[in-house]
């Protein structure tokens, strides 16, 4: 927030100085989020998990920028006759500020949980504090016409109290939900979601109780430059990653020395069939269930990428034999029971190569390539019985 909180009154030249460079940074801002909030409803994957959440950050950030923008405006001497107006304002700042923060959290948590929806029904409790926060926000500003003098003072003190607290617990509670999750997720990622926590918190330092909003907007910026690029590395049919993302992954790997890191490549089996039998919108669907499947699988534990048409590659850091086959069970396990409860008129099924990289490679690509070898083998063998059973 700005010098003297929501609805405060510049004090001197010098106060009036500043709060006329604050409402000019805020207007820099709030252009600046426009710009990007126009460029997100645009370019955006809205069924990418958490993407419509943090559209809905952006446009609360620019709300209370622009609340806050008009509250330091309405301060002025000049302007002390629309009392009521700032009173709207200043009730509004502080019964949204704790919004954001719960929003951020929200999000983190689809970004970090996007394959454990049952993390979804623990968020009712978490918004006790905001619920009444709002209620404290309703009663201040039917009740301050009945107060004057110290009793107003003291309304809007615990307003105000209650707001900063509950704004700096919602913070708290997303570092705490990246914290839990940050085996799900890359290092990168949490590093870019704790920056919606870290940056507010290190701003609100410099005035003591008060959030600087700012800190939120530059924090929002990183997180759309990270979602930006990160959409770039995504095949848009599955949203698993693309060839690009392998290539950024086989390349960060080979500069750092003792990991463990195996390949599982795999093929649909018959997946052409599906195509002939029911059409290619159909046979998409297959893709998307196989791919969703798959993620949710190797979450947290390795790449899952979509090579092309019906070949997929994951990459883990994880060499134990009896790990990976449990992983490929899983896998068989989810895709039988998905295609059981949608009672799909097909099987989806496939087959796989395996190996690592302590089998004695020279590099990430020559395992890969063994992997992809030792998949179509694999392949050519069930299409070897079939014709035989055939006969």
């Amino acid at each position: 927030m700005l010098r003297g909180g929501w609805g405060g009154k510049p004090q001197g030249e010098g106060e009036l100085i500043n709060s006329v460079f604050a409402v000019q940074m805020n207007i820099y801002l709030t252009l600046l989020l426009i710009s990007i909030a126009i460029h997100a409803c645009l370019k955006l994957e809205r069924r990418e998990q958490g993407n419509p959440l943090f559209l809905v950050l952006l446009l609360l950030t620019l709300l209370i920028l622009v609340l806050e923008t008009f509250s330091v405006f309405f301060a002025a001497p000049d302007y002390q006759r629309t009392g009521g107006l700032q009173k709207i304002i200043e009730v509004l700042g502080f019964a949204l500020a704790p919004l954001l923060p719960f929003c951020i959290s929200l999000y983190s948590q689809q970004r970090v949980f996007r394959y454990d929806s049952s993390r979804n029904r623990k968020w009712s409790r978490l918004s006790l504090p905001l619920l009444l926060n709002l209620l404290i926000a309703a009663v201040s500003y039917f009740l301050a016409p009945a107060t004057t003098g110290a009793g107003h003072g003291e309304a809007k003190s615990l307003l105000a109290s209650f707001s900063y607290l509950t704004t700096g617990f919602y913070y708290l509670v997303n570092l705490l939900v990246i914290y839990m999750g940050r085996w799900k997720v890359t290092r990168e990622e949490c590093l870019v979601l704790g920056m919606l926590s870290v940056s507010p918190l290190l701003f609100s330092l410099f005035q003591l109780s008060h959030f600087i909003w700012s800190g939120v907007t530059i924090a929002l910026v990183i997180n759309y430059v990270y979602i930006v690029h990160n959409q770039a590395k995504r095949d848009p049919l599955t949203g698993l990653a693309n060839r690009m993302a392998y290539e950024e992954y086989v390349a960060a790997f080979q500069r750092k020395t003792g990991r463990n890191l195996a390949a599982l490549n795999i093929d649909l089996d018959d997946f052409k069939q599906i195509n002939d039998s029911f059409g290619h919108h159909e046979g998409d669907r297959a893709l998307q269930l196989f791919a969703q499947d798959l993620a949710a699988t190797f979450a947290g534990k390795g790449l899952a990428v979509r090579l092309g048409g019906d070949e997929f590659l994951v990459l883990l850091q994880e060499e134990r034999p009896e790990a990976l086959q449990r992983y490929v069970a899983e896998l068989q396990e989810r895709i039988l029971t998905h295609t059981r409860q949608l009672q799909l008129p097909y099987m989806i099924r496939f087959s796989y190569g395996l190996t690592t990289l302590d089998e004695g490679y020279q590099s990430v690509r020559e395992m890969v390539e063994r992997s992809d070898a030792l998949m179509y083998a694999k392949k050519k063998g069930k299409e070897g019985r079939t014709r035989s059973n055939i006969r």
